[in-house]
């Protein structure tokens, strides 16, 4: 196939009908893929870790400034930030999710925000044990179509060693999404994505030195074709990447 064939098929009246028709199909796919049905699931991310307040290691322990929360004194105040979605279709009434760290650890406070701030969801936590509470809500809009959230806010006295979130009820579950596994998650999808980025890097260049042949012709064509799969692997890379993240998310447990 020279590349004046390719020209002269681009040009050719059955050109506009097939390019219509890839176009038709990925449109279709697409749709597809936003219109199946999702299972009602409220997803827990865990956004932000950080510590607030903690005295300076360096500093000899009698001269240390001891923090005190209330009236018990804390290695710490850590706090970790929670963003609650529900990332199913219909409303979900009046889910409770279980905060608990491990026993070492213990729960000083919670705050929870609504994002926007007039979605005025009204949750409530209480606390069950030291290491242990349930945040409720009176229901959670799908993010999809309303985009509301809400985050949670949680101060403990030291950093956890374990987090969980836990939660479900009739037709819905949570999905716990940690630092630790979205990190893994997107291990993952560099491990198939980068190397096909790099194969659609190196065709650009490799393209241009099959131009300089003697041959023409036949060089062209080399060049053209390497080119195009450039650009399909650079495509399939940008398609693959969040459609594998999605799969593996919802892998998880």
């Amino acid at each position: 196939m020279s590349v004046q064939t390719i020209l002269n098929w681009l040009g050719s009246s059955a050109a506009p009908g097939w390019i219509a028709a890839v176009i038709m199909l990925i449109g279709l796919i697409i749709q597809w893929l936003r219109g199946r049905e999702r299972p009602s699931r409220v997803v827990v991310e865990e956004i932000l870790e950080t510590t607030l307040l903690s005295p300076p290691k360096a500093v000899p322990e009698p001269e240390r400034v001891k923090l005190l929360y209330g009236d018990q004194p804390i290695e710490m105040l850590w706090m970790t930030e929670l963003r609650v979605r529900n990332a199913g279709r219909i409303v979900i009434p009046e889910p409770d999710l279980y905060i608990q760290v491990d026993s070492h650890t213990k729960l000083l406070g919670v705050q929870l925000e609504d994002v926007p701030p007039s979605s005025e969801l009204e949750g409530t936590a209480s606390m069950v044990k030291d290491n242990t509470l349930v945040v409720a809500y009176p229901y959670l809009n799908p993010f999809r179509e309303h985009r509301q959230e809400t985050t949670i806010k949680v101060l403990c006295d030291r950093k956890p060693d374990n987090l969980t979130v836990e939660g479900g009820g009739r037709g819905w579950s949570v999905l716990f999404l940690s630092t630790a596994k979205k990190t893994k998650v997107t291990s993952k999808v560099k491990r198939i994505v980068v190397p096909l980025v790099i194969v659609g890097l190196i065709s650009f260049p490799l393209g241009a030195v099959l131009g300089l042949f003697p041959d023409i012709e036949t060089s062209a064509t080399r060049g053209l074709i390497t080119w195009l799969l450039g650009f399909v692997f650079l495509a399939c890379s940008i398609i693959a990447a969040p459609i594998l993240e999605r799969w593996l998310t919802g892998r998880l447990r």
